[in-house]
């Protein structure tokens, strides 16, 4: 691939000026290197002065390791001025965990773990003048999604019944439970010249003006791999706030789902044992992550906030620790990724019983495949602009074969029931759609009750 190619390579992410009660769009555009992370492997693809090229060379997790404990934080605000943008595969979790053994199977022969990016340019852009860097008519294109492959009730019971026993037998006390839907996108008029890239940045964009863009959205165009990472996740694995002799560092568990016709004067969804059980679990399992990292100092300090997503609201934990300067990248990463809300606790024992639950099923089937980037983390350093997401309500979309991918899911303790749960994975798929597109057609979900 030549650099015409994969220097098309750009990230957009929307910020809130709070200060000035602003927002804003940064593109970050005109990579300087684009780097594909494997289990044993590095592809670059280098745009440095000496020439543009692709290479490869040998690559293990240790040596990933040892370069992520370069990047540091300091109190100056001018860390970073070159973005540097990190998109962590879920699977790249099973490394941290110590469990990487299990990606030995046929379907992990050579899994993305992760991308680097690094950015020359930076553009701030205003929502009028974002709005205009795609024509208004990729807004009205019709779109249809044809489902081509979806959980029936009879596959996630069987999965839940398969979990619980993990549960019942004391070796967990939550599972995230999650499946993959996919779709193949096309054009109702096959006439129409246009771009997908346009067109759904065009919708990524659209969801500001609705009111439906979450706080950790990105949007990521990936050409070596032919894919657009599309996410309007509203949760965040960290945020690094710098103070003169130590940084703050904050996470924002999610874990529990309503509808919103489901909120009256007289009704909070919220309100009883199972919801709230479910993201006490995981506040606490976070407040011990974040005490692993340096000093044993994190603290709970909000405990089931509200979050309104489309037709549906959350609740979230805020948790914080104080660290110094000598903390990297490493030890961060070490001890919050994958993320506890969308794996479980204990985190390393549900790793394993979800490698069962969720790849066991489709290699007898041969339809097997990670989670890939979904429940994975979009890592940004840029300034005064370091966080990372958990990229939950994620679209990956294969430009190559037309093709979009959605992961959704759920948490599952003793007080969970399948029909419940198989419902609120759907609903999760509802949301997001309905959100992204205004005229796309075909069903979206197997029912199957």
């Amino acid at each position: 691939m030549d650099t015409t190619e994969w220097g098309r390579t750009f990230s957009l992410i929307p910020i809130r000026n709070s200060d000035k009660n602003t927002d804003q769009w940064i593109k970050f555009s005109n990579p300087l290197y684009l780097r594909l992370y494997y289990p044993n492997s590095c592809i670059t693809y280098d745009c440095a002065e000496t020439g543009a090229g692709q290479t490869q060379r040998p690559f293990t997790f240790e040596n990933f390791c040892d370069y992520l404990r370069q990047f540091r934080f300091t109190h100056s605000h001018d860390d970073y001025s070159l973005p540097t943008v990190f998109y962590l595969c879920y699977e790249l979790g099973y490394y941290f965990e110590e469990v990487e053994h299990l990606l030995e199977r046929p379907l992990f022969e050579r899994p993305l773990l992760a991308v680097e990016i690094k950015y020359q340019d930076v553009e701030k852009l205003m929502p009028e003048t974002s709005a205009r860097t795609t024509p208004e008519l990729h807004l009205d294109l019709d779109l249809d999604l044809d489902l081509l492959s979806a959980p029936t009730f009879d596959e996630y019971q069987t999965a839940f019944q398969r979990g619980y026993q993990e549960l019942l037998r004391g070796n967990c006390y939550q599972f995230n439970l999650t499946y993959q839907y996919q779709y193949q996108y096309r054009y109702k008029d096959p006439a129409a010249a246009v771009d997908p890239v346009d067109h759904f940045t065009a919708l990524f964009i659209n969801l500001r003006a609705q009111g439906n863009l979450s706080p950790y959205a990105q949007l990521t165009f990936l050409p070596p791999l032919d894919l657009l990472i599309l996410s309007n996740t509203p949760e965040g694995l960290f945020t690094i706030k710098k103070l003169p002799n130590h940084f703050l560092l904050t996470t924002t568990p999610i874990k529990g789902t309503a509808s919103k016709d489901a909120v009256t004067p007289f009704a909070d969804p919220f309100a009883n044992p199972k919801e709230q059980g479910e993201l006490d679990m995981i506040s606490d399992l976070l407040r011990n992550d974040l005490s692993r990292i340096e000093f044993p100092n994190a603290t709970i300090l909000a405990r089931r906030r509200r979050l309104a997503v489309p037709q549906l609201l959350h609740q979230y934990s805020i948790i914080q620790a104080e660290l110094s300067y000598n903390v990297t990248l490493y030890e961060i990463l070490r001890r919050l990724f994958p993320g506890g809300s969308i794996t479980g606790a204990p985190k390393k024992s549900v790793l394993k019983i979800l490698h069962q639950l969720e790849n066991g099923r489709g290699i007898d089937r041969g339809r097997g495949r990670g989670r890939g980037f979904y429940t994975g983390s979009t890592i940004i350093l840029h300034r005064s602009l370091l966080a990372a997401s958990i990229n939950i309500r994620t679209a990956v979309i294969d430009l190559k074969n037309q093709k979009l991918s959605y992961g959704s899911g759920g948490g599952i303790t003793l007080l969970s029931n399948p029909k419940d749960e198989f419902a609120e994975m759907n609903a999760k798929v509802q949301s997001f759609f309905s959100a992204l597109f205004r005229t796309a057609a075909g069903p979206l979900i197997k029912d199957g009750l």
